[in-house]
């Protein structure tokens, strides 16, 4: 307590801007990685205040749990582009699973499309013998691929 900020540690130079923003009457919170350095006692304490902090609250962080018990709306930079999600970040990791799974059936779909095209070139009894072989390798590629796209 009577220490000189400079000699602090990592974490205690933390503790000590944190306690400092707390008390001020500031409205806007902005956090890089307010996570790191800090102990499990005073991580469990930021996460309190800052679930009972009025203000809005901007942070980043790669501490996905930190992200999970705070975050109620995500700022993200996707494929170079900055998508905004209104939601938790649970719900935001649900929707980009659940379009990786829609991308899975479209990408099934095109393969089932193609091997049903394959099969009808197959069953052209006019195809030579060498575009029969290349159909039929083709077709068992096409199989590989339904086959882990199933899975």
């Amino acid at each position: 307590m009577h220490k000189k900020v400079s000699v602090l540690s990592g974490g205690e130079r933390v503790k000590v801007s944190l306690a400092k923003l707390f008390v001020s009457d500031c409205n806007t919170l902005i956090l890089d990685e307010p996570t790191n350095f800090l102990d499990v006692y005073a991580l469990e304490a930021l996460e309190d205040l800052l679930k009972e902090y009025e203000g809005t609250i901007l942070f980043v962080s790669h501490d996905r749990q930190f992200i999970s018990s705070i975050a109620t709306k995500i700022l993200a930079f996707h494929e170079r582009q900055l998508e905004f999600f209104e939601g938790s970040y649970p719900e935001y990791e649900k929707r980009d699973l659940e379009k990786e799974r829609d991308l899975d059936a479209e990408l099934l779909m095109a393969v089932e499309l193609e091997i049903t095209s394959v099969l009808s070139e197959l069953s052209d009894p006019t195809i030579t013998l060498e575009e029969k072989e290349r159909l039929e390798a083709k077709f068992q590629k096409l199989l590989q691929e339904k086959r882990t796209l199933e899975h």
